[in-house]
């Protein structure tokens, strides 16, 4: 249903991806996951309008080796660093098939004690959507998504994350609560908390105060 909503052009995108990165399920192959609104939308987000680009994210450690398997494509002679809006990344683009493809490594938010994406670390929590014509795709957990879009300020994207996680919330809550115990961002998120509202919620609240 969900890849019905994609262009051709970016479905065919995905497919070229997914052919050159290998899905990072085995010891040695470079982890990657697919987020952004593309990753979003395959989860069951409720999106205003359809992905017209491509975010791929991994470890900086990836970076090199994921960036030159799409090197063929590559729209930079190297990675550029993006230190803008209180977060940092390193960042290779590409162009396949007219789709703006952005490979985002070492994601972190600066204006929380540096909350990083750690995609080695969520990627056992990472589901894989399976879309005719792309082929096999990890993506980026919705509670990932929806910690980084409170972080950042987007908070129309982030309840529209909260309605799609209410939908299955014990699928997100044991990478939620782990999130926010390690950054302890209990305190600061507290608040938004209301939008997951889930009668497994109450473990979480308790279990993030002692981690505090």
């Amino acid at each position: 249903m969900a890849g019905r909503q994609m262009s051709h052009s970016l479905i065919s995108a995905l497919g070229v991806i997914s052919q050159c990165l290998e899905v990072p399920v085995q010891e040695g192959v470079p982890a990657w996951l697919l987020g952004g609104s593309c990753g979003q939308m395959l989860q069951g987000v409720d999106l205003k309008s359809p992905p017209r680009d491509v975010d791929l994210y991994s470890d900086l450690d990836s970076a090199d080796r994921l960036r030159a398997k799409l090197g063929r494509y590559s729209l930079d002679q190297a990675p550029l660093e993006d230190d803008s809006g209180d977060c940092f990344s390193l960042r290779s683009r590409f162009f396949i098939g007219g789709i703006q493809v952005e490979l985002i490594s070492g994601f972190r938010i600066w204006s929380t004690g540096a909350f990083r994406v750690d995609i080695q670390r969520i990627l056992p929590f990472a589901p894989v959507a399976d879309v005719s014509g792309a082929g096999a795709l990890p993506l980026i957990p919705l509670a990932v998504e929806w910690v980084c879009c409170q972080l950042r300020g987007r908070q129309e994207r982030a309840v529209r994350i909260a309605e799609a996680m209410r939908s299955n919330m014990p699928a997100h809550l044991p990478l939620l609560k782990e999130l926010l115990a390690e950054h302890r961002l209990y305190e600061m998120l507290r608040p938004r908390l209301t939008e997951l509202a889930d009668s497994s919620l109450n473990n979480l609240t308790g279990q993030d105060k002692a981690a505090n």
